[in-house]
């Protein structure tokens, strides 16, 4: 299976969670980026699966989410911080927050 074909294509498309959930750390790795975008906006339906889905992974992508800390979207950054950011030990993201 293309790894493409589990990012969510719209704000409900929960058939891809199954899928997303099997995916180790390493397999996820090229789609976290679009996974991420998922989190734009918390009442998609989408957002707080996927945002399960990338959790237990939050120490890992702290350059993804360091990005997203230095846009200019303060919903995305709110999201990122209360899904993702909450519970990190990761000395890097802990300064930048």
């Amino acid at each position: 299976m293309d790894i493409n074909e589990l990012i969510p294509k719209h704000k409900d498309d929960q058939k891809v969670i199954d899928g997303l959930k099997r995916l180790s750390f390493d397999e996820l790795k090229p789609i976290i980026p679009e996974l991420l975008e998922w989190l734009q906006d918390g009442n998609w339906p989408i957002a707080w699966p996927v945002a399960q889905i990338l959790k237990p992974f939050a120490d890992k992508i702290t350059p993804e989410i360091i990005n997203i800390l230095k846009t200019n979207d303060g919903i995305w950054k709110n999201n990122i911080l209360g899904y993702l950011a909450r519970t990190t030990r990761d000395p890097v993201l802990l300064n930048e927050i």
